[in-house]
């Protein structure tokens, strides 16, 4: 009875082991390293994103896909945690083997012998390169449209003050000809704010949205289809 209870015991610890890898393994990019950060193992999904395989990342050090984006600094705060077997997490850019970048929520953790002393580290990374693309959209949408509101705050209130200030000497003033000149200019220089204005938008916020709609639909799609 004891025996069968053990062996149960065994087989239910070792399914929920296999369940927590399979979802590891769907989800996330997996791997193990030394403490020199040379590449014991990688799954699957690491491969797949990275453009690896896996014979290429075994053996290699973990520097094959970096993308040289983060700072030293960046690398040795990583190591200083690490070092004190506490997990260290960021968001890193990393470098496919065709030259593209991707992004990944990456977490490390220590992994200890049966010593008590770290002797591998283990990453497990979730893909946010979508994420950090919306990111870095919302950051360019959100200069362009600070610089919106700069040009409609002083560049176009200036001119259109004017423009009314003109239209209402308009009747008394004498010599209509200059006044018309006066307003023909200055409705000159409220259409070159308007289109600087237009093409800031025209540049970034407008093909933004669009994008942003095609997300949309797309996801529209998916759902319907699902």
């Amino acid at each position: 009875m004891v025996t069968a209870i053990n062996i149960n015991k065994e087989m239910l610890a070792e399914i929920e082991r296999s369940n927590v890898k399979h979802a590891l393994d769907s989800s996330a990019l997996v791997s193990i390293t030394d403490l020199k950060g040379v590449i014991l193992q990688a799954n699957e999904k690491f491969c797949k994103v990275s453009g690896y395989s896996e014979s290429e990342l075994i053996g290699s050090n973990h520097d094959i896909v970096n993308s040289g984006f983060h700072p030293s600094e960046f690398w040795k705060e990583m190591w200083r945690t690490l070092a004190k077997g506490k997990t260290w997490r960021a968001d890193i850019r990393n470098k496919r083997k065709d030259g593209s970048y991707y992004w990944v929520d990456t977490f490390i953790n220590p992994i200890y012998n049966s010593e008590g002393k770290i002797y591998k580290l283990m990453s497990v990374r979730y893909e946010i390169t979508e994420r950090k693309q919306l990111e870095q959209e919302q950051s360019v949408l959100l200069k362009d449209l600070s610089h919106y509101a700069f040009q409609t705050s002083h560049e176009l209130r200036g001119p259109v003050a004017r423009l009314l200030g003109l239209t209402s000497l308009f009747k008394e003033y004498p010599q209509k000809e200059f006044m018309v000149d006066k307003i023909r200019e200055t409705a000159v220089e409220i259409d070159s704010v308007i289109c600087k204005m237009n093409d800031a938008l025209d540049r970034n916020a407008y093909p933004m949205l669009k994008k942003h709609e095609e997300r949309c639909g797309n996801f529209g799609m998916q759902k319907k289809a699902s």
